[in-house]
């Protein structure tokens, strides 16, 4: 019931590190045999692996382990168990301290870029996709920690978020976490985003050019802030970088199938905006 990169990779690492810290506290890992305790640690990171192939954060946390047991020669069963723990505890308070300075980084950039002539923005509005948020992360958020920023700042006219269709992650989680810590916010339907970025109600920016999300069907979105000039940024930490894969569109199915009933169910109590009638937005 884990949702979100970041904190599937440090679930993961947690849980293999409350099992070892089990090994520590009843001192059983003198009793231990080397060899058999490093593969069956393998095994299970292996099978952690098989929780989310698409997590990149889940395998990068998971060849790091693997790293500490294969560079563990000369040392006891305990001090590898120990490392491991270790790690894992700073994971977490490293995806934090990310968290906080994307959010920094991310409200800085926004509010730098003048508009209209002007040297500073009084207020901006901020669309988001999907959920970055704390509960997706170990605190804080990624894109939504930008968004809690510029509020912090009193910078935050209005936060706009997507159902993300089909499971609603920004329904059903960025809705409540908006909602939760009083954020002004509104939640659109996935098809309204070029309506909205037409009447100029938002003031997103920056665009990272040639730079894609694989797993998130957003094509409609991308061409729409490209033709109403709205511009927009996509933020990532290090760990989510997939150096391996080719840099060009990905064309293999997303193994991550998602229940029928989570297109069924949404965020009660936030405020939602749609439109009447048939909108049709037309290109050159």
């Amino acid at each position: 019931q884990v949702r979100g990169a970041p904190a599937i990779a440090i679930v993961a690492c947690l849980g293999l590190a409350i099992e070892i810290k089990g090994l520590l506290f009843q001192d059983k890992a003198a009793n231990l045999d080397m060899q058999a305790t490093v593969d069956d640690i393998k095994n299970k990171l292996s099978f952690l692996e098989t929780s989310r192939p698409t997590a990149v954060n889940l395998k990068k946390s998971c060849d790091a382990i693997r790293g500490l047991l294969t560079n563990s020669s000369g040392k006891l069963l305990g001090e590898i168990l120990l490392s491991i723990e270790e790690y894992a505890f700073q994971l977490f308070q490293d995806d934090f301290n990310v968290n906080k300075a994307i959010g920094k980084c991310g409200a800085n950039a926004i509010l730098d870029v003048p508009q209209e002539g002007s040297e500073a923005k009084s207020s901006v509005c901020v669309l988001t996709h999907c959920n970055t948020g704390s509960l997706a992360t170990a605190g804080f958020g990624t894109a939504l920690g930008v968004i809690r920023t510029l509020h912090e700042l009193g910078k935050l006219e209005r936060a706009y978020c997507t159902e993300t269709r089909p499971y609603n992650q920004g329904a059903r989680l960025t809705a409540y976490e908006l909602l939760f810590e009083k954020i002004p916010s509104t939640l659109i339907c996935d098809n309204m985003v070029g309506a909205l970025m037409q009447t100029k109600t938002m003031d997103v920016e920056r665009l990272l050019q040639n730079l894609s999300t694989p797993h998130l069907v957003k094509t409609v979105e991308a061409v729409s802030s490209v033709d109403e000039a709205v511009k927009g940024y996509k933020e990532a930490m290090e760990a989510a970088l997939d150096v391996s894969a080719p840099f060009k569109n990905f064309t293999t199915p997303n193994p991550a199938l998602r229940l029928s009933k989570e297109a069924r169910e949404c965020r009660e109590k936030c405020q939602a905006a749609t439109t009447t009638g048939e909108y049709k937005m037309l290109r050159n």
